[in-house]
Protein backbone atom coordinates (compact mmCIF):
# COMPACT_ATOMS: atom_id res chain seq x y z
CA UNK A 1 0.00 0.00 0.00
CA UNK A 2 2.78 2.56 0.73
CA UNK A 3 4.24 2.05 -2.78
CA UNK A 4 0.86 2.50 -4.44
CA UNK A 5 0.12 5.62 -2.38
CA UNK A 6 3.50 7.08 -3.29
CA UNK A 7 2.95 6.23 -6.98
CA UNK A 8 -0.51 7.79 -6.91
CA UNK A 9 0.77 11.01 -5.31
CA UNK A 10 3.64 11.23 -7.83
CA UNK A 11 1.23 10.66 -10.73
CA UNK A 12 -1.21 13.30 -9.50
CA UNK A 13 1.66 15.72 -8.82
CA UNK A 14 3.09 15.28 -12.32
CA UNK A 15 -0.33 15.85 -13.81
CA UNK A 16 -0.95 19.02 -11.78
CA UNK A 17 2.51 20.45 -12.45
CA UNK A 18 2.87 19.46 -16.09
CA UNK A 19 -0.66 19.35 -17.42
CA UNK A 20 -1.93 16.65 -19.73
CA UNK A 21 0.06 17.36 -22.93
CA UNK A 22 1.16 20.95 -22.47
CA UNK A 23 4.49 22.55 -23.46
CA UNK A 24 6.12 21.89 -20.08
CA UNK A 25 5.41 18.16 -20.35
CA UNK A 26 6.68 18.13 -23.95
CA UNK A 27 9.91 19.87 -22.91
CA UNK A 28 10.54 17.51 -19.97
CA UNK A 29 9.70 14.44 -22.07
CA UNK A 30 11.52 15.40 -25.29
CA UNK A 31 14.50 17.30 -23.94
CA UNK A 32 15.22 15.67 -20.61
CA UNK A 33 13.73 12.26 -21.29
CA UNK A 34 12.22 12.08 -17.81
CA UNK A 35 8.62 11.25 -18.62
CA UNK A 36 7.59 8.08 -20.49
CA UNK A 37 5.70 8.47 -23.76
CA UNK A 38 2.60 6.88 -22.21
CA UNK A 39 2.47 9.45 -19.41
CA UNK A 40 -0.99 10.67 -20.40
CA UNK A 41 -2.30 7.12 -19.86
CA UNK A 42 -0.75 6.96 -16.38
CA UNK A 43 -2.06 10.40 -15.54
CA UNK A 44 -5.69 9.89 -16.49
CA UNK A 45 -8.28 11.64 -14.31
CA UNK A 46 -9.08 9.82 -11.12
CA UNK A 47 -12.69 8.78 -10.59
CA UNK A 48 -14.50 5.94 -8.91
CA UNK A 49 -15.08 2.94 -11.10
CA UNK A 50 -18.05 1.76 -9.05
CA UNK A 51 -20.37 4.27 -7.41
CA UNK A 52 -24.12 4.66 -7.00
CA UNK A 53 -26.64 7.10 -5.59
CA UNK A 54 -30.22 6.55 -4.48
CA UNK A 55 -32.71 8.37 -6.72
CA UNK A 56 -36.17 7.39 -5.46
CA UNK A 57 -38.44 4.72 -4.02
CA UNK A 58 -40.38 3.02 -6.81
CA UNK A 59 -42.50 0.69 -4.67
CA UNK A 60 -43.31 0.36 -0.95
CA UNK A 61 -42.86 3.80 0.57
CA UNK A 62 -41.17 4.14 3.95
CA UNK A 63 -43.54 3.49 6.85
CA UNK A 64 -45.75 1.11 4.87
CA UNK A 65 -47.78 -1.20 7.09
CA UNK A 66 -47.33 -4.95 6.57
CA UNK A 67 -48.93 -7.96 8.20
CA UNK A 68 -46.69 -10.49 9.98
CA UNK A 69 -44.95 -12.70 7.41
CA UNK A 70 -46.27 -10.71 4.43
CA UNK A 71 -44.13 -11.03 1.30
CA UNK A 72 -43.47 -7.91 -0.79
CA UNK A 73 -41.17 -6.64 -3.52
CA UNK A 74 -39.28 -3.40 -2.83
CA UNK A 75 -37.86 -1.51 -5.81
CA UNK A 76 -35.54 1.50 -5.73
CA UNK A 77 -34.31 3.67 -8.57
CA UNK A 78 -30.51 4.15 -8.41
CA UNK A 79 -28.06 5.99 -10.66
CA UNK A 80 -24.67 4.65 -11.75
CA UNK A 81 -22.42 7.60 -10.80
CA UNK A 82 -19.18 5.69 -11.34
CA UNK A 83 -16.95 5.49 -14.39
CA UNK A 84 -17.60 1.78 -15.07
CA UNK A 85 -20.56 0.04 -16.68
CA UNK A 86 -22.50 -2.37 -14.47
CA UNK A 87 -23.11 -5.73 -16.06
CA UNK A 88 -23.06 -9.41 -15.26
CA UNK A 89 -22.25 -10.06 -11.62
CA UNK A 90 -23.34 -6.67 -10.28
CA UNK A 91 -25.99 -7.07 -7.61
CA UNK A 92 -27.60 -5.64 -4.50
CA UNK A 93 -26.27 -6.74 -1.10
CA UNK A 94 -27.54 -6.40 2.45
CA UNK A 95 -25.85 -3.47 4.16
CA UNK A 96 -27.01 -3.93 7.72
CA UNK A 97 -29.26 -2.19 10.22
CA UNK A 98 -31.76 -4.09 12.26
CA UNK A 99 -33.24 -6.76 9.98
CA UNK A 100 -32.54 -8.35 6.61
CA UNK A 101 -36.21 -9.39 6.45
CA UNK A 102 -35.24 -12.51 4.47
CA UNK A 103 -34.33 -10.20 1.57
CA UNK A 104 -33.42 -11.87 -1.71
CA UNK A 105 -32.09 -9.48 -4.36
CA UNK A 106 -33.25 -9.79 -7.95
CA UNK A 107 -30.55 -10.05 -10.62
CA UNK A 108 -29.71 -6.89 -12.52
CA UNK A 109 -31.70 -7.24 -15.74
CA UNK A 110 -29.58 -5.02 -17.98
CA UNK A 111 -26.21 -3.36 -18.33
CA UNK A 112 -26.09 0.12 -16.82
CA UNK A 113 -23.74 2.71 -18.28
CA UNK A 114 -22.36 5.61 -16.23
CA UNK A 115 -25.03 8.21 -15.33
CA UNK A 116 -27.85 5.84 -16.30
CA UNK A 117 -30.66 5.09 -13.83
CA UNK A 118 -31.98 1.60 -13.20
CA UNK A 119 -34.61 -0.05 -11.00
CA UNK A 120 -33.22 -2.58 -8.53
CA UNK A 121 -35.39 -4.87 -6.42
CA UNK A 122 -35.34 -7.13 -3.39
CA UNK A 123 -38.02 -9.67 -2.44
CA UNK A 124 -38.76 -9.35 1.30
CA UNK A 125 -40.76 -11.16 3.95
CA UNK A 126 -41.99 -9.06 6.86
CA UNK A 127 -40.95 -10.29 10.31
CA UNK A 128 -43.60 -12.14 12.31
CA UNK A 129 -43.28 -9.90 15.38
CA UNK A 130 -45.02 -6.49 15.45
CA UNK A 131 -42.75 -3.45 15.31
CA UNK A 132 -40.78 -1.09 13.06
CA UNK A 133 -38.09 -2.58 10.85
CA UNK A 134 -35.32 -0.91 8.86
CA UNK A 135 -33.05 -2.63 6.37
CA UNK A 136 -30.19 -1.10 4.35
CA UNK A 137 -28.96 -2.28 0.96
CA UNK A 138 -26.36 -1.16 -1.56
CA UNK A 139 -24.82 -2.16 -4.85
CA UNK A 140 -21.90 -4.60 -5.14
CA UNK A 141 -19.57 -5.43 -8.01
CA UNK A 142 -18.71 -8.96 -9.24
CA UNK A 143 -15.83 -9.13 -6.71
CA UNK A 144 -18.35 -8.65 -3.88
CA UNK A 145 -17.15 -5.12 -3.06
CA UNK A 146 -20.14 -3.06 -1.84
CA UNK A 147 -20.19 0.52 -3.06
CA UNK A 148 -22.25 3.69 -3.26
CA UNK A 149 -24.99 5.10 -1.10
CA UNK A 150 -27.16 2.88 1.04
CA UNK A 151 -30.84 2.63 0.15
CA UNK A 152 -33.38 1.69 2.79
CA UNK A 153 -36.69 -0.01 3.39
CA UNK A 154 -38.62 0.89 6.53
CA UNK A 155 -41.83 -0.95 7.34
CA UNK A 156 -44.21 -1.28 10.25
CA UNK A 157 -45.52 -4.76 11.08
CA UNK A 158 -48.98 -4.85 12.74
Amino acid sequence: APFFTSFLIRTISWRIILGNDGPVLAFVRDTLGLVPENFSIIGTPLGLCDDAVFVSDVTVSDGSVMTPGQEFLKTWKVRNTGDCTWGAGYTIVYGGYNDKMSGVPAALATTVIPNQEVDVSVQFKAPTKAGEYLSAWRMANPSGYAFGQFFFIKIVVR
